[in-house]
């Protein structure tokens, strides 16, 4: 049962306008950071023809789409909502 709870992340969220904010509990640790992305923004009504990603408040950087989110961040870490845009 141990392994179960080591693999559940904590986060506090919000939007890139800092207007909707939440704080998500047991979230599966193993699942991709781009699962997570949408899924968040979905909770929090944002567009869904906008690919979503996470930006680490800590240190500003972009999570990786494909690893799983306890790999990139600890429990307890500041997320941003942000879209992914390409310019040019």
């Amino acid at each position: 049962m141990s392994n179960l709870v080591s693999t559940l992340v904590s986060l506090s969220v919000h939007d890139v306008t800092g207007s909707i904010i939440l704080e998500k509990d047991n979230i599966q640790g193993s699942l991709p950071v781009s699962s997570v992305a949408s899924s968040l923004a979905s909770e929090m009504q944002l567009p869904q023809n906008v690919p979503w990603g996470l930006r680490n408040d800590q240190t500003s950087e972009f999570l990786d789409d494909e690893k799983p989110i306890n790999e990139q961040i600890e429990s307890g870490t500041s997320v941003t909502v942000t879209p992914k845009t390409h310019l040019g």
